[in-house]
Order: C-alpha cells, then sequence, then structure tokens
C-alpha cells in the first residue's frame, strides 16, 4: 500500500473569493443559458516543500455588458499542498511536474462543487461543469 500513497499532501482549501451577478434583463424562462467558462492556474512556492495554488474560473468575463450573458460569475479556490518528507528521494523535476498537475486536480472537484452551488442558490438551473482534461487546461499536450 506505501507505494501507492503519493509524496503530495492535500493540506486545505478555501474559497478565496466569489463574485456572482445575475442579469436581471436575461429571460431565464424563454432563452437558454450559454456559458464558455475560461480558467486560470497560479502555482505560489512558500518553500520547496509547500506550494499555494490559485484555480479561479469565470463564466461570462464581459460582466453582463452583454444582454445574452444570464449571470457573471468569479469563483477562485486557493489549495495549500505539501510534500512529504519521507519521499526525499523523489526527483525535484518530476515533483514539479506532479505538483503542477495533481494540485490542479485535486481542486477542481471543489471548483465544480463551489459553481453548481453558488448557481443553485441563486434559484437559477444549475450549472454543472463537466470535467475536463487537466492536461489541456494546462497546455500540457505537446
Amino acid at each position: 500500500m506505501d507505494e501507492l500513497i503519493s509524496f503530495l499532501v492535500f493540506e486545505d482549501y478555501k474559497i478565496e473569493k466569489c463574485l456572482f451577478n445575475i442579469n436581471s434583463k436575461f429571460d431565464f424562462n424563454n432563452a437558454e443559458v450559454s456559458v464558455k467558462p475560461k480558467f486560470k492556474v497560479e502555482h505560489t512556492y512558500e518553500n520547496e516543500n509547500r506550494v499555494f495554488v490559485s484555480l479561479t474560473c469565470l463564466i461570462n468575463e464581459n460582466n453582463l455588458s452583454d444582454d445574452s450573458d444570464a449571470f457573471y460569475l468569479e469563483i477562485m479556490l486557493k489549495g495549500i499542498f505539501s510534500i512529504d518528507d519521507k519521499f526525499s528521494e523523489v526527483p525535484r523535476e518530476s515533483v514539479h511536474d506532479v505538483i503542477n498537475l495533481n494540485t490542479v486536480a485535486i481542486l477542481f472537484p471543489y471548483l465544480r462543487s463551489a459553481v453548481t452551488n453558488v448557481t443553485s442558490i441563486a434559484n437559477i438551473e444549475p450549472l454543472i461543469l463537466p470535467p475536463i482534461n487537466i492536461h489541456r487546461l494546462l497546455g500540457l499536450n505537446k
């Protein structure tokens, strides 16, 4: 079982930012809600064994300047990750590759849930983001 344990430790996450504006001119009864979410990822190293990861989802970035947008939503999660010291033999470049990919993969379901919850409590049809290809999001496909 030990060989299955990752050196990456997920310590915690918080919603750092949540902005939601509904478009009062949008006809929710007769129009289809269309969204094209954009994502932003930022890794900030506190030291070589601890990293903060910000994952942001921005929906309808023009902030309702277009009446065809049902709402504006911006959510930013910040996750805290550390590296377990007992895995010190892992090459540093491998550690950074795992951190860049796996931290986002770990945080994304929390982001999806937050988007669904915010749209649900707004009393509109809940928006459920589909699972995404993290490699493509991070531009890792070659």
